[in-house]
């Protein structure tokens, strides 16, 4: 029997501190939600986590993502489901950093096709927009400020230059590729 990997990548951005249901985070009901998914599935799967950002600094909010949680093998008792949310247990905070992320996790998974073990998922967990492209510079309709309405009407765009922020852009090319 060959047992399916799960590997989760979840973003532990800001944006994940926002209440889901007017008390509960979205971040703890996704949490919450991986943890009760892991510990069902129990012995027929492996698991793997990684989150993003990883340790964002008010100086690097768009930290890249990392491994958080090595692939292990499931059980019955409950064991690896608890070790797995402790491991992903964090405080949203900072951007959603989720190109650069899979970009840097992508080694882990050249082989997913072929893996001797069983076949291998990559379980994408987000909320919002990727948004860490300091470079970008995009129009109203991929600029982050704008389309939450945080953007003053004055402004236009609150991404376009010289006062844009890249880093306000929605990464979708790179986050697809």
């Amino acid at each position: 029997f060959k047992r399916p990997l799960l590997y989760f990548v979840i973003d532990t951005s800001g944006s994940m501190s926002t209440p889901f249901d007017g008390t509960t985070s979205r971040f703890d009901v996704l949490h919450q939600a991986s943890a009760r998914l892991v510990n069902s599935l129990g012995p027929l799967i492996r698991v793997g986590a990684a989150v993003f950002p990883y340790a964002p600094t008010n100086a690097n909010t768009c930290a890249t993502g990392k491994q958080v949680f090595a692939p292990k093998a499931g059980d019955a008792d409950g064991v690896v489901a608890k070790e797995f949310a402790q491991a992903t247990a964090f405080f949203p905070s900072g951007g959603t950093p989720t190109a650069a992320t899979l970009k840097a996790l992508a080694p882990k998974f050249q082989n997913a096709a072929t893996d001797s073990k069983g076949p291998e998922a990559v379980i994408l967990v987000t909320d919002g927009g990727p948004n860490c492209d300091s470079s970008m510079t995009c129009d109203v309709d991929e600029c982050i400020p704008n389309l939450d309405g945080d953007c003053p009407g004055s402004v236009g765009n609150c991404c376009a230059p010289p006062k844009g922020d890249g880093g306000n852009c929605i990464d979708r090319g790179p986050t697809l590729e």
